[in-house]
């Protein structure tokens, strides 16, 4: 199960138009999961380009107006220096230059508030993309091409949209098992662990135990322990079944020794859980366990069940928890 998840969603509502990534895809942070319908905003971007253009055309030509009218003025005051033009020939040509300015001053205001609206619409546009937020790998898809999605807040989407996906990062995947209780003061934070997913028996991986919950299970009489990756690769998805061994400093490094033994025949792989089927009180009891590897047909069992339980080591695969069952030591 990976400790770091989450449910990627629009900071918009809208309809889904594209959907770039499936179950199962690899991505990178900031890489473009899907789409929005935004052909409005689009067409409003359209229409502000414009009008920065149009803005940039009259501020051109109102600066040319004011380079031809400054010229006339530069010449005025120099005639009324020499006294060859009237006083007030002198201030029609300052009171043209002055206000050609003021035209030039605010062509660049219009220029400049076009812009920022431009910054701003492009800002709304960027909201119809769905972008991962973290490296990993789509654990689920949430929405299909054609549905509303929108905003999750605490997990939870609002109303009758959704999130996008549910992205796991890979690198915080980690092994939940159930120890015995009799077995778990042997067990610390930081413990050194190896881990052999079900779907690859051939291959071990290094782990540690990153935490052991502070509360028992009392039914079963296991308490849970996260065992986190030291090394992963792209073979290992979220949810596999695994098996995991402990190994103690205070036997140099040696694993530790298991609560008991099995037939490997007994050992079942229910909905990617590795369990048995135990015998109490004449029905089956489905019980999840952590096994190491088997030697001789025989599987060590760290956690999930005690020495002198009777387990189901042939039977048919439609057997489940409640069901009544007899024994051969029954029949005897």
């Amino acid at each position: 199960m990976p400790k770091v998840k989450a449910a990627v969603s629009p900071r918009v509502a809208g309809q889904l138009i594209e959907l770039f990534v499936d179950v199962g895809s690899r991505v990178k942070a900031g890489d473009l999961l899907g789409r929005l319908a935004n052909d409005d905003l689009r067409a409003q971007e359209r229409q502000i380009e414009a009008e920065i253009a149009s803005q940039k055309a009259l501020l051109e030509e109102a600066r040319g107006n004011m380079e031809d009218l400054k010229l006339d003025f530069e010449r005025h005051e120099n005639l009324y220096q020499a006294g060859a033009v009237s006083p007030s020939s002198y201030e029609a040509a300052r009171t043209a230059y002055r206000a050609a300015e003021a035209r030039v001053g605010s062509a660049e205001a219009r220029l400049e508030n076009a812009r920022a609206m431009l910054e701003v619409m492009m800002a709304e546009i960027e909201k119809t993309y769905i972008r991962a937020p973290f490296d990993g790998a789509i654990l689920r898809k949430e929405a299909e091409v054609g549905e509303i999605v929108g905003p999750v807040y605490g997990g939870e989407a609002g109303g009758d949209v959704s999130a996008l996906v549910t992205l796991c990062d890979m690198s915080s995947l980690e092994i939940e098992v159930d120890v015995n209780e009799a077995y778990i003061s042997r067990l610390r934070e930081g413990m050194e662990a190896s881990i052999v997913l079900d779907a690859l028996p051939g291959h071990s991986y290094p782990g540690e135990v990153r935490k052991i919950v502070p509360t028992a299970d009392r039914q079963k009489a296991t308490v849970q322990v996260k065992v986190a990756f030291r090394e992963i690769d792209d073979r290992v998805l979220p949810e596999m079944g695994a098996k995991v061994s402990f190994y103690g400093e205070e036997e140099g490094g040696a694993q530790l020794e298991p609560v008991v033994s099995i037939p490997a025949s007994a050992i079942r792989v229910v909905e990617g859980k590795t369990v048995v089927l135990a015998v109490e009180g004449g029905k089956v009891s489905v019980k999840q366990i952590t096994a190491g590897h088997v030697v001789a047909g025989m599987a060590p069992v760290f956690s999930g069940i005690s020495p002198g339980e009777t387990v189901i080591v042939r039977g048919p695969e439609s057997l489940g928890e409640g069901q009544r069952v007899r024994t051969a030591a029954d029949e005897e």
